[in-house]
């Protein structure tokens, strides 16, 4: 395949279309970049998606001269292909009420900037050096329930956009809305929702403004519903974004007892290793809790009653909240320890 594409490099359009249609292969076969242990027979454009894949996601600096460009058609073809596949996910829902959710939020990075300069006498000069950017990074996910087959979900994405004029809120909901797309947009004819998270900093006015862009757009004239019924299918919901929340509680909290800079950096350096090594750890996780797994006794009700109202205020998943309560799992120093004679399995004590 990587023959082929460095054929066709000169025409762009092409190097799209045929990785657009090896995607097409590789969502149909539901397949992911760890296949050999599945028995789900992959045809020969999905087996080649899935090396194009393999080969460009792995660890490396940099990319090679004959990558980049690739990548970049690559980066495309899956853009084309979410978008895809999200209309058609929409009409499968035959008219069912579907949500959209969609959030975003401004992050600075640094990266390369270049300078080239025409001095007199013809003589030219490069300057290289850093540069910080701020980027909006935004996504996108679309679901409704089907009665036989639960919930179904699918996912967009898009490039960060940068915020070169700023961060007032008409431009970062202008830029927002580069990304998005809004269910009716997809071919949704029945009763929808759309919500928004942002942090809290101007969501009051986004909110505003987002709901004025609804209301200012044409409603369909296929919509199978009465003219009276129609301006009355679409929900606007705004929340704000509870990562921002518990983080700023986090930071809030520890204020007084983390003042020393020097020690927030090794933290964070500390917990950023430890996000890169995220594999290693859920490769070992298991039997590290087992050699910290103890069986105790039986608690008292006073102290079940208190861990239950401590599970649900976290808002912990029904069934999980009963196997965690059924065991009596809780952790003491560097003990996990469960109730006496209660059978549990590596799998469960992984996802704890």
């Amino acid at each position: 395949m990587k023959d082929q594409i460095e054929q066709h490099l000169s025409k762009p359009e092409n190097v799209c279309e045929r990785l657009s249609a090896r995607l097409v292969c590789l969502l149909k076969h539901k397949v992911v970049c760890s296949m050999p242990s599945s028995s789900v027979p992959l045809s020969p454009q999905a087996q080649s998606a899935v090396c194009t894949l393999e080969s460009l996601g792995r660890a490396a600096w940099m990319l090679t001269k004959e990558e980049a460009p690739t990548v970049g058609a690559v980066c495309e073809a899956t853009k084309d292909v979410l978008l895809s596949r999200a209309r058609a996910f929409v009409a499968d829902s035959h008219g069912l009420p579907l949500l959209s959710s969609q959030s975003c939020d401004g992050t600075p990075i640094r990266c390369q900037h270049y300078s080239r300069r025409v001095l007199p006498g013809a003589k030219s000069q490069k300057v290289r050096g850093k540069e910080g950017v701020e980027v909006l990074v935004s996504n996108q996910f679309v679901r409704y329930h089907d009665p036989g087959h639960g919930w179904r979900t699918v996912c967009l994405l898009a490039e960060p956009v940068p915020l070169s004029h700023g961060k007032a809120v008409p431009l970062v909901l202008a830029a927002a809305r580069r990304t998005w797309t809004s269910l009716r947009a997809l071919g949704a004819k029945g009763c929808i929702v759309e919500h928004y998270c942002w942090d809290r900093a101007g969501i009051t006015a986004l909110e505003r403004q987002c709901r004025q862009w609804h209301l200012s757009q044409p409603i369909p004239d296929d919509l199978p519903y009465s003219d009276a019924v129609k301006p009355h299918l679409e929900f606007v919901v705004t929340t704000p974004c509870a990562l921002h929340d518990s983080h700023n509680a986090f930071r809030w909290g520890f204020l007084e007892e983390c003042k020393d800079r020097g020690l927030m950096r090794d933290i964070y350096i500390a917990v950023e290793s430890l996000r890169n090594s995220a594999d290693l750890l859920s490769s070992r996780i298991g039997s590290w809790v087992f050699h910290h797994l103890v069986h105790r006794e039986g608690r008292s009700p006073e102290w079940l009653d208190q861990r239950r109202v401590l599970l649900e205020g976290l808002d912990v998943q029904p069934e999980l909240l009963e196997l965690m309560m059924d065991i009596e799992l809780a952790w003491e120093g560097d003990e996990l320890c469960v109730r006496a004679g209660a059978q549990v399995d590596k799998s469960s004590l992984v996802v704890w």
